[in-house]
């Protein structure tokens, strides 16, 4: 027998599960598509906007959103992380203080993500929830040297 397929921000079903735009039936279909992410799902197909999402997240977490387009990066931060340890948790470093980084994730209770992290970095790992497509246009332009745009290398540089 097939096992059920999991989204990779699983802890959200619960989350949306009585939101009326969002029924069984649908987590279901999707489901069986293994789409990889409820909250691009939901984002995509117009049923939850990005604020109410992130407000969601926020009130039941304790989360705050990260918007790429908003926040000053900080090139330190960028150095804290080998590229492996953010490519595996999917996790991007955002801004470090002395004792604390922030790192935007799509799964930001994630709590071995969170540990390594810390770990590595050698200080708190403190999460921002970013939706999972900004997360893979951040990674793949800040941790690949070919594709880094130029905009996105200012705010590192």
């Amino acid at each position: 027998m097939q096992s059920e397929h999991s989204f990779k921000d699983e802890w959200l079903t619960r989350l949306v599960a009585d939101h009326p735009a969002v029924t069984q039936d649908l987590i279901g279909m999707w489901r069986e598509e293994k789409r990889p992410y409820l909250a691009q799902v939901l984002v995509d197909n117009q049923l939850l906007d990005v604020g109410e999402l992130t407000d969601m997240i926020r009130r039941a977490f304790r989360i705050e959103p990260f918007d790429p387009e908003s926040v000053s990066l900080e090139a330190f931060a960028s150095e804290l992380l080998p590229k492996p340890l953010c490519q595996r948790f999917d996790v991007f470093p955002v801004r470090p203080t002395e004792h604390s980084i922030e790192v935007a994730m799509a799964n930001p209770v994630d709590h071995d993500a969170l540990e390594q992290v810390s770990w590595a970095a050698g200080r708190e790992a403190v999460p921002l929830y970013c939706l999972p497509n900004q997360l893979d246009g951040l990674l793949g332009k800040s941790l690949d040297p070919e594709t880094m745009d130029y905009d996105l290398a200012k705010r590192f540089g």
